[in-house]
Order: structure tokens, then C-alpha cells, then sequence
């Protein structure tokens, strides 16, 4: 007698769909770890641009203004923002400063905000004047990229910058 909507399946299918399951999820993993370290080796890229930009600015023997354009495709980050620890906040970026300022490295002056989108958050821009209309001093994403006005004229020690 024949048992009707009985379904067997044996132990080898059943382990081979284990597998592919398990495959499956390792790959998401995978892919999700490689994303993580493109966006790490973006940000950090940025920070380097940026650095050696305003480095080339400022050892130029005249005066030199550039503006220069930056991109971070595909982040959640919002503004890129100049912080000075010494002084008080002034500006409209009211909510950035109080998210630099509980989490400061008061050596840092450089800001990726909203920091949890960025895995290096922070860091330390040399020869910047930091003496600002607003601090912080933030520059806002535009479709996946930061224009910033880089300058400093012939009696500058230290190099301005400003949104473009």
C-alpha cells in the first residue's frame, strides 16, 4: 500500500542543503567584510588627498588658491568638518559640535560627520588656520563629493580653507 503526500528525502540531500546554506552565508559575509574595508581605504584615501593638497598649498614659496573636489561615493557621510578644540562653538553646525566634542582627540582638527559612517572618523591636518567664521567649520555633500577652497596668500603662515 502506497502512502500518498509522503515526501522522503535522504540524509546526503538534506546535508547538501545544509551546505549550500552555509555557502551562502559565509559569501554575504564575505562580501559585507569587503565592503567595510573599501569604505576604510576610502576614507583614509580622502584624509591623504586632502593632506597633501593643503601640504602642497602651503609649501608653495607664493601665494596660491585651488579649489579641489573630493568624492566619497557611496557613503552615508554627511559633511566633512575643521574643528578647533580651543574655541566655543559658533555657527550653525550646532549638532556636529557637540557630537566632535564628546568624542575628541584634541590633537584632531579633521571630522567625517555623522562619525559612525566613517571607519577613521578623525584626524590630524597639518598647517590649517583654524581661526574660522564657524566651528566647526563644516562642508556639506554634494552628490558624493566636497569641493573645498584651498588658499593662502604670500604673508600667510598657514593655509585657509573655505567651502567652494
Amino acid at each position: 500500500m502506497k502512502k500518498r503526500g509522503q515526501f522522503q528525502l535522504s540524509f546526503g540531500m538534506i546535508f547538501s542543503i545544509i551546505l549550500i546554506i552555509v555557502f551562502i552565508t559565509v559569501a554575504f559575509y564575505v562580501i559585507n567584510v569587503f565592503l567595510g574595508i573599501r569604505d576604510n581605504v576610502e576614507t583614509g584615501a580622502f584624509i591623504n588627498d586632502l593632506d597633501f593638497e593643503i601640504e602642497r598649498v602651503w609649501k608653495s614659496s607664493g601665494g596660491e588658491e585651488r579649489v579641489v573636489n573630493f568624492n566619497l561615493r557611496g557613503s552615508e557621510i554627511t559633511h566633512i568638518c575643521f574643528y578647533n578644540a580651543i574655541q566655543e562653538q559658533k555657527g550653525k553646525y550646532k549638532e556636529q559640535y557637540e557630537d566632535i566634542a564628546n568624542n575628541v582627540d584634541y590633537r584632531d582638527n579633521f571630522y567625517f560627520y555623522p562619525r559612525r559612517f566613517a571607519e577613521i572618523d578623525s584626524a590630524e591636518i597639518e598647517h590649517i588656520n583654524l581661526n574660522l567664521p564657524e566651528n566647526p567649520y563644516c562642508i556639506e555633500n554634494k552628490e558624493g563629493g566636497f569641493s573645498i577652497e584651498i588658499k593662502k596668500d604670500i604673508r600667510d603662515e598657514l593655509v585657509t580653507i573655505s567651502r567652494a
